[in-house]
């Protein structure tokens, strides 16, 4: 663990070197507004550096210490190594849009306006002398960490005791890390989502006002960045509550919760209007999977479902997609390949996953809110990440936590009952 801490470390100190010398690599800096890219590199790999030794710093546990500088010195060679191979394969990425475009002010914030809104924030960032785009890059990359560092205390509290397994799986999932490093909407809402499932364990483990300022706050936060996240987070947060009415205290969340949807479906009542009302639902959902059939990675597909049995026919093999998708053989490019790998190696853990959790002797209940997170979240962006698997790779960080979580819980339950069978056996 040590010596790989180090290697990254190593990696991480070069990178700056290594990129400002690659004059195509360098070339990319051209596309930004950033008035010098060499200072715009160095300020960023300190920025990372010194954000390392907060976090050598803060946490204590030896061996998670080390854990977790491992995924940030990931997550910061991305940001400064990787992402610029990226952004000279994509020269029309939107983190561009948001940093080019920035305005020196007022900025006003709307709701369903997370472009623009993602654009003021980086606006903002500017006024007060953060005007580098990679600078920027590395502070969205600081947000998706917190939102790793809540996820993996959610679940610490989820199984009662210091784990490790989350933040372990998660390595399996480089996507992840570097959808939760970019300039754009994608940190913002992964951090709202961990803190809001946060929230949510921390109300099943009884802090209750805590938990209820963590699950609440941050559905309205998203609705500045993403407004269907929201109407997700709603509803899983109703159907957990549900699942759990008998509870005595927990059973009055659900009637809490659902005075909380009916004011959120209340403030979407113009945009529910117009899908359901003024078109057919069904031409609403082809009209957003066509609209993602065009670019880098679209894989072309086209299913026109006009009644509910079209749309059973096709949510089955388009939430594999959302999920998995590419498998290697249908690989593009080098991307694409890498995309492959970690799809391959995420079914294979699925399907393990549920051959353990068919022998164990867990409860749905453990794991009931990231179950139903990952049930109607896929339902919802089935329709959009089938269309683009690039696309589909983005949105999908919001989802692989919860899907990791799920394995965890069954991977930490399963070796521990492995443990006590051995010393029985003893």
């Amino acid at each position: 663990m040590a010596f790989v801490c180090l290697l990254l470390l190593l990696i991480y100190c070069i990178s700056p070197v290594l990129v400002l010398s690659i004059n195509p690599l360098f070339s990319v800096c051209k596309q930004t507004m950033s008035f010098n890219c060499s200072l715009d590199y160095f300020l960023a790999y300190f920025l990372g550096l010194s954000f390392l030794c907060c976090i050598w710093a803060y946490v204590d546990r030896y061996f998670e210490k080390r854990l977790l500088c491992i995924i940030w010195l990931l997550k910061s060679i991305m940001v400064i190594l990787i992402m610029p191979v990226y952004e000279l394969h994509y020269r029309s990425l939107d983190a561009f849009l948001y940093f080019n475009t920035m305005s020196s002010g007022p900025f006003h914030f709307s709701w369903g306006n997370g472009t623009q809104n993602i654009i003021n924030i980086s606006g903002y960032l500017s006024s007060i002398g953060l005007s580098f785009f990679r600078v920027q890059v590395m502070i969205f990359s600081m947000i998706g960490f917190l939102a790793i560092w809540a996820f993996h205390h959610a679940f610490q509290v989820m199984v009662g005791r210091k784990s490790l397994v989350f933040v372990i799986l998660l390595l399996v999932y480089p996507s992840f890390l570097f959808w939760s490093s970019v300039l754009g909407k994608d940190p913002l809402v992964i951090f709202a989502i961990a803190v809001w499932f946060l929230g949510i364990v921390l109300v099943v483990d009884r802090s209750y006002l805590r938990g209820i300022l963590f699950m609440t706050i941050p559905i309205f936060i998203i609705l500045y960045l993403r407004t269907w996240v929201s109407g997700i987070l709603v509803l899983v947060t109703g159907g957990s509550f549900l699942f759990f009415l008998g509870h005595i205290i927990l059973g009055r969340f659900f009637f809490l919760y659902v005075a909380m949807a009916s004011v959120f479906f209340a403030l979407m009542s113009d945009q529910i209007y117009s899908v359901i009302v003024e078109t057919s639902l069904f031409e609403r959902l082809v009209l957003h999977h066509n609209n993602f059939k065009f670019g880098g990675s679209s894989n072309y597909s086209n299913f026109d479902f006009y009644s509910y049995e079209g749309f059973l026919n096709f949510i089955f093999s388009g939430s594999f997609a959302t999920l998995f998708a590419p498998l290697p053989w249908s690989a593009k490019n080098i991307f694409e390949v890498c995309m492959g790998i970690e799809g391959a190696v995420s079914a294979f853990l699925c399907l393990l996953a549920l051959a353990l959790f068919l022998r164990s002797r867990l409860r749905f209940a453990n794991f009931v809110v990231p179950f139903l997170f990952v049930f109607i979240w896929t339902a919802v962006y089935s329709f959009v990440s089938s269309a683009n698997l690039g696309t589909g790779s983005r949105f999908r960080a919001q989802v692989i936590p919860f899907l990791v979580i799920i394995l965890a819980v069954i991977f930490d339950h399963f070796m521990i009952q492995r443990g006590q069978d051995v010393l029985e056996d003893s």
